[in-house]
């Protein structure tokens, strides 16, 4: 029977343990500054402009280069938006300050444990040796 236990309470500790990473690495990968898909799709049709421009009369160049020089801005402008648009899910979200308090509470509560298993355990033999 307490094998019976000790295997569930193992299992329950993996598993709960897979969790926390997975929330782990979900939140680290919020925190990457990986564009998503629309922003790649944004920044492909940049190129595929910037190169149909190119490939037209070399008399429009310096039109090209300015309007070129304006979707750079553009783009950066768009790309500092979506970084402060996250920053503030981010904030709002603030998931990471609340598993890392669990995290804490959680490794206290077996510090706690462990130190009053050992002092019952080194008192017992204490006991049995005198």
């Amino acid at each position: 029977m307490t094998k019976f236990f000790s295997k569930i309470i193992f299992i329950a500790f993996v598993l709960f343990f897979g969790i926390l990473f997975g929330i782990y690495q979900a939140s680290q990968g919020m925190m990457s500054g990986t564009p998503t898909s629309n922003a790649e799709v944004e920044i492909t049709e940049v190129e595929i402009t910037e190169h149909s421009s190119k490939d037209s009369s070399k008399s429009n160049e310096r039109h090209s280069h300015d309007e070129q020089t304006k979707r750079d801005d553009d783009t950066n402008i768009q790309a500092v938006a979506h970084l402060k648009d996250k920053q503030q899910r981010l904030a709002e979200i603030d998931s990471h300050n609340f598993f890392s308090e669990l995290g804490s509470n959680l490794a206290e509560l077996l510090k706690v444990t462990v130190v009053a298993i050992l002092t019952v355990v080194t008192s017992t033999i204490n006991d049995l040796l005198n």
